[in-house]
Parts: C-alpha cells; sequence; structure tokens
C-alpha cells in the first residue's frame, strides 16, 4: 500500500494543496498497519519555506513508524498551475538548490546508512523548466579572456554577485539557466582561447532575443531589484558601476545557437566542480548532424558514457567569433561509466568512419563548472 503523505508538516501542506494534515496522515497509517504488511510512504523535499530541520522532521518521523518503504521526490514546478503562478511572480520562493541538495544528501545519511528502508529517490531540478525539452532550445554561449591583472578571485566573485540576477530571471522566465565554465588552460594541447564560458539557456528564439534586446538602463533595475534586501548598497553599487564600466572582460566572443539535440542521464544534476568538454565543430557534409543525432547521441545514451550531451547549430556569432566552425556539442562524461572492451559490427564501424568524416573538430575545452542557476 502507497500512501502520498508528502509531508508531516502543516504549513507544507497548506502549500501543496492538500486536503489532509498531520494528524490525518498519522491516524490513516497507522490503521492501515492494522490491514498491510508492506506500506510505503511518499515524501516531497525542496519545499517553500522548507530547512534542513524541517525535513529532518519529516525522515526522523519515518523511521519510528517502521513502514518498509519510502519515495522521495524532490518538489517540481509544473507549468500552468497554481505553484507555477505563484513562484513566477514572486509570491512563492522556492528554496536554493544548495538546501534542496543538502536535504537529498539528508536522506542518504538518516536511511540508507541505517539500512531500515528501501528508498527511492528522486532529484529532479527545482525549477518551472525542469521538462524542458533539451533539444529545442537556444543557448548563448560566451567565451571569456580576463583582462590583465584580474584573478579568478575578483572575477568570481562578480559573476556570484549576477548568479542572483540570473536567479531572478529563471523564476519570473526570462531564462531556463545559467553556467559558468572554468576553462582548463592546458586544453586544447594547452592552446586553450578562451578562460571561461558563460552560457545562457533559454526555452526558445524569442527569449533569448528579449533579453538580450534590453537596454543597460534595463539591466542597471534588474541588478537592484534582484539584490533589494539581500545585498549591501554599496555592494550593488560597486559590481553596477563595475558591470557598466566592463572591467572584467579583456575578450568576449558570443555565439547564438539552437539546439538541435541533447539528454540528460537520469539521476545527473548540475553540480560545482564537474568537468565538461566544449568543442567547436565544421560540418563537412549533408548527413553530419545525422551521424550525430542518430548515432554518436544514441551510442553515449545507451552506454552511460556521458552524463549530458547537446549538439546545437551556431545561428549567429559576434564579429571577432571564429568564422569556421558551424556546430558546438557541450558534453560531460559519466565520472562512473567504466568502458569495456567489445566487437564492433560492421554497421558499427561503417556509422563511425562515415560520421568522424563528415565532421571536423577544430579544439576542444575542458572546463569546471564553477558557478550555476537553473
Amino acid at each position: 500500500l502507497s500512501i502520498g503523505v508528502q509531508s508531516f508538516i502543516d504549513e507544507e501542506l497548506k502549500i501543496m494543496n492538500r486536503a489532509h494534515d498531520s494528524d490525518k496522515a498519522l491516524s490513516s497509517l497507522e490503521i492501515s498497519k492494522r490491514y498491510f504488511n508492506n506500506i510505503s510512504i511518499d515524501l516531497i523535499y525542496g519545499m517553500p519555506g522548507s530547512t534542513l530541520k524541517s525535513w529532518a522532521y519529516n525522515l526522523d518521523l519515518v523511521n519510528k513508524l517502521d513502514v518498509n518503504h519510502l519515495s522521495a521526490y524532490a518538489l517540481t514546478v509544473e507549468p500552468k498551475t497554481v505553484l507555477e503562478s505563484f513562484v513566477r511572480k514572486l509570491i512563492i520562493d522556492m528554496p536554493q538548490e544548495g538546501l534542496v541538495y543538502d536535504q537529498y544528501n539528508l536522506i542518504n545519511h538518516k536511511l540508507i546508512i541505517m539500512k531500515k528502508l528501501l528508498l527511492i529517490i528522486s532529484l529532479l531540478f527545482i525549477s518551472n523548466s525542469h521538462s524542458q525539452d533539451l533539444s529545442s532550445v537556444y543557448r548563448q554561449v560566451e567565451e571569456i579572456t580576463l583582462k590583465e591583472g584580474i584573478t579568478e578571485k575578483e572575477y568570481l566573485e562578480f559573476e556570484a554577485f549576477w548568479k542572483t540576477v540570473k536567479e531572478k530571471h529563471i523564476k519570473e522566465g526570462k531564462q531556463i539557466g545559467w553556467f559558468v565554465w572554468k576553462v582548463d588552460p592546458t586544453s586544447n594541447n594547452n592552446k586553450a582561447w578562451a578562460e571561461y564560458i558563460i552560457l545562457n539557456v533559454f526555452a526558445n528564439k524569442k527569449q533569448m532575443d528579449a533579453m538580450f534586446s534590453n537596454p543597460p538602463e534595463w539591466y542597471v533595475n534588474e541588478i537592484r531589484t534582484a539584490h533589494k534586501g539581500k545585498t549591501k548598497r554599496s555592494i550593488i553599487k560597486k559590481y553596477t558601476r563595475e558591470t557598466m564600466d566592463n572591467k572584467y572582460r579583456g575578450k568576449s566572443v558570443i555565439y547564438n545557437n539552437k539546439g538541435l539535440a541533447g539528454f540528460l542521464a537520469e539521476g545527473a544534476a548540475p553540480a560545482k566542480g564537474i568537468v565538461g568538454y566544449y568543442h567547436g565543430i565544421e560540418q563537412l557534409n549533408e548527413d553530419y548532424v545525422d551521424f550525430e543525432t542518430q548515432y554518436f547521441a544514441q551510442a553515449h545514451q545507451e552506454s552511460g558514457s556521458r552524463a549530458y550531451w547537446e549538439l546545437n547549430e551556431i545561428m549567429s556569432r559576434s564579429d571577432n567569433a571564429y568564422k569556421p566552425v558551424t556546430h558546438t556539442i557541450f558534453e560531460i562524461p559519466n565520472p562512473e561509466f567504466t568502458p569495456t572492451e567489445q566487437d564492433q559490427s560492421f554497421t558499427d564501424q561503417m556509422m563511425l568512419k562515415y560520421g568522424i568524416a563528415s565532421r571536423k573538430i577544430h579544439g576542444s575545452l575542458k572546463s569546471e563548472l564553477a558557478l550555476y542557476a537553473w
């Protein structure tokens, strides 16, 4: 018997618009134990207003109830729901991702180590865009080289300030993701052409165009609004001025891309420190995209060798951008993948041979995720 308790905290049940309260949930469980010997409870973490302490209360109570099974799911904000409307209008604030991951890890600490329950844990993105088709999004890639004398610490503190603004944009539905990747300088045979990669992700072209067509005054207002009540005025003024003066970027190269294909492995999620690879590709014949999407991507996904993979077509670029590349690939290897030796079929050998012949890789950058909002 599975019982959708969701939470033993009345305030959280009200937010989820549940008809029951914690007393009714406990009463139902006691009655169920008389007639069923295998009982499962569903709980939801990542709730607005929740804390690590409140989530620990839920988990401790589950342990005391002596049930057989727990399914723990991260709260997701579905489109066209009351909750989505409240989040978009900033009536309800979703918890920071760091807190959600702490709650996720607490499940491991309290329950998996104790080995009392069979668990199903769902770690999903806390965003109204979690169900976004990754193959259809638009991405703006900015390759950045810092001005001489700017330190890594200074620059990342500046981008951390902007993270608050990006979180506001994501909540309001202005974009669906923002990532800052630090490039390994030994990349591309010690010829890395950028120091950082910033990736802005949008649901569609209209959303991307709307973001970057705004005047400087709009961004200044967004900074002030996002940081109001969170950051000292002197810090807001400092970084606003430095943004307008372009203090940090020595060189900025921009590519506006249309997503053609992509996948995220089950259970995978952004995390600071993960390593990804950014490839600049030139299409050599008309079969290139088919080889990527129907052979290479499928092979990566079926083998489990990639935690994330995306293919993009470059739609436009800044005047100082590299002209020969037509597509980009960004991929995150699965650190738990162990390759095995297998005899390739003749079909696989031919697909690999002609797939490689359909493209030219002009360069690759190894990078580490430094900051993100999603």
